[in-house]
């Protein structure tokens, strides 16, 4: 495991405001639970990703450790070759169980500093199946999409429907008017390990076109 300290601000680091395309997906940041969940599915799903991603020459960016579908995803990655950074905060590097495989570590000094250091990193985010600080990071990016922060492609990986509530709340936003119509088409959503990683490729923000299948948020 390499360290690597924490520098240069977010700010600094973050999407150019100009939005331009990029032309490879290199860096691909996962969000997702710490823990398992009850659905022995998720966690074959979230190893499949870690597998496609290493196949795809993609460098893994996720917030550190071996346990949950964090660990099950990034573990994968690892055991097949894949450049994985785990990002985490100081005051959980000694109590963080983590990777046996080779990885790399990035050190930063708090939760708020973890994700702005993730968002910079990364090419695109795909968000797994996981609980409250998901759902924050997910909604983070999105929000962050609005108000032209970033343009970098973002997918939910409705694995076992687990976000579909999330998704139909999305929706409702939507129709009372809470939500601009546009977060909705700048989100990919699919049921399936596999379709991740062409979904992401195809977006328009690696002109590649516009592959990747898009609809309104509360699609399942």
């Amino acid at each position: 495991m390499n360290t690597v300290p924490e520098s240069a601000s977010f700010a600094a680091r973050r999407s150019p405001p100009d939005m331009r395309k990029r032309r490879h997906l290199d860096a691909l940041c996962i969000f997702c639970g710490t823990r398992s969940g009850h659905d022995s599915n998720l966690v074959e799903q979230a190893q499949d990703l870690g597998r496609a991603v290493a196949s795809a020459g993609i460098r893994l960016i996720y917030g550190g450790g071996r346990e949950g579908l964090m660990g099950a995803a990034a573990q994968s990655a690892a055991q097949s070759g894949g450049d994985v950074v785990a990002v985490v905060p100081e005051f959980m590097v000694d109590r963080l169980p983590m990777l046996a495989e080779p990885h790399r570590l990035i050190r930063v000094p708090d939760m708020h500093s973890r994700n702005a250091t993730m968002y910079a990193l990364a090419d695109a985010f795909v968000a797994l199946p996981g609980g409250a600080g998901t759902v924050e990071e997910l909604a983070e990016v999105v929000t962050w999409q609005r108000p032209e922060q970033h343009a970098k492609p973002m997918l939910i990986a409705n694995f076992q429907a687990h976000w579909s509530p999330l998704l139909a709340m999305y929706g409702q936003l939507e129709r009372t008017g809470f939500m601009d119509l546009r977060l909705s088409q700048d989100v990919l959503i699919t049921d399936t390990p596999q379709a991740i990683i062409p979904a992401l490729q195809g977006a328009a923000y690696f002109g590649a076109g516009t592959g990747a299948s898009r609809g309104p948020i509360d699609r399942q």
